[in-house]
């Protein structure tokens, strides 16, 4: 599983945490509400988690639509997600067979 960090700005009230999954086959989003002040994700209100199903985000263009509203994700860091897709061996037999 791959992990992003990004606070959209120093006035940004979001913390935004990103990846890939590679069991579940899905990029996830994961956004808390905090103060301005860059803080980590146990200091901050969880307002929006997304990926948490097989494939609910499927593409990164997906998730790119998802963290829309609250951070726009760097070009640099888009490329090392699709890399992550890319790479990644895919779930084993015991989580596909825990899928079903």
């Amino acid at each position: 599983m791959s992990e992003r960090y990004q606070q959209a700005s120093h006035d940004s009230k979001y913390l935004t945490i990103y990846g890939y999954d590679n069991p579940l086959e899905t990029f996830y989003l994961q956004v808390y509400e905090t103060a301005a002040e860059r803080v980590t994700e146990s200091e901050g209100r969880l307002i929006a988690w997304l990926g948490t199903l097989t494939g609910e985000l499927p593409t990164i263009e997906t998730l790119i639509q998802a963290a829309a509203h609250y951070v726009v994700i760097p070009q640099p860091i888009i490329k090392k997600l699709e890399t992550d897709q890319q790479t990644a061996s895919g779930p084993t037999p015991l989580q596909r067979w825990l899928r079903s």
